[in-house]
């Protein structure tokens, strides 16, 4: 039914005469997600179509009968369930607008030959509301990172913490932790970013893991930067 691909992130300008986001809008862009996600896994084209303004930029995307019109030729060649999953809400001075980001997975096959379809991007939606609905305005897509982090440390519980407030602001998806299975004081991270610029403009900080409690010696923790092909 889907693809991932062609959903383009969503990023949607919002004038407001107050910057700035409150618990409502997120619970608001939350409601929008959760609609899109509907829409698509029933293929809806007319519902699709009206969640997005008539000019909307991104991905190549510049036209809401443009995205229709790319729906309706994917749902003929794809039978994909998507999931949408919103992780944060932001305001951005430079755009004036409010910034949903999150991830699209797709799980499905290709139409008629059966080939296994799976994939997992990020988006940056910036969002606007237009004659008193949120829509989508400008729409970023981009492949997701991965990276591992681990590190020996006397308190794997204090590590976790401390990572995750470190992390705090940085632009990351997600955050998978545990412990290595012959070393319970080898502490491991998994982090999931919305690209490689992001990711590494994180840890070229050069006091990032200024915080995170070691074990003996000290040795900073290492970071992988993963290849998913």
């Amino acid at each position: 039914m889907k693809n991932l691909l062609l959903l383009a992130a969503f990023t949607v300008f919002f004038a407001d005469t107050l910057p700035g986001q409150s618990p409502a809008d997120e619970y608001a862009m939350q409601i929008f997600a959760r609609e899109l996600m509907a829409a698509y896994n029933r293929q809806d084209i007319t519902a699709l179509r009206a969640m997005y303004t008539r000019d909307v930029v991104g991905d190549s995307l510049y036209h809401r009968d443009h995205i229709a019109k790319t729906f309706e030729d994917v749902f003929t060649r794809q039978e994909v369930t998507v999931f949408v999953r919103q992780i944060g809400v932001t305001w951005s001075d430079a755009e004036q607008a409010l910034v949903a980001t999150g991830t699209y997975e797709g799980h499905g096959v290709k139409i008629p030959y059966g080939d296994s379809l799976n994939w997992k991007v990020a988006y940056r939606n910036t969002m606007v509301q237009d004659s008193g609905r949120w829509k989508i305005a400008r729409s970023v897509r981009t492949d997701v990172v991965k990276v591992a982090v681990q590190q020996k440390t006397t308190s794997v519980a204090d590590w976790k913490s401390a990572l995750t407030n470190v992390l705090q602001g940085s632009g990351v998806l997600t955050v998978e932790t545990g412990t290595a299975q012959d070393d319970p004081n080898l502490a491991y991270a998994l982090l999931e970013w919305p690209s490689m610029e992001v990711a590494k403009a994180f840890f070229e900080k050069p006091d990032w893991y200024k915080t995170l409690p070691k074990g003996r010696g000290d040795a900073k923790p290492t970071v992988v930067f993963l290849n998913n092909k």
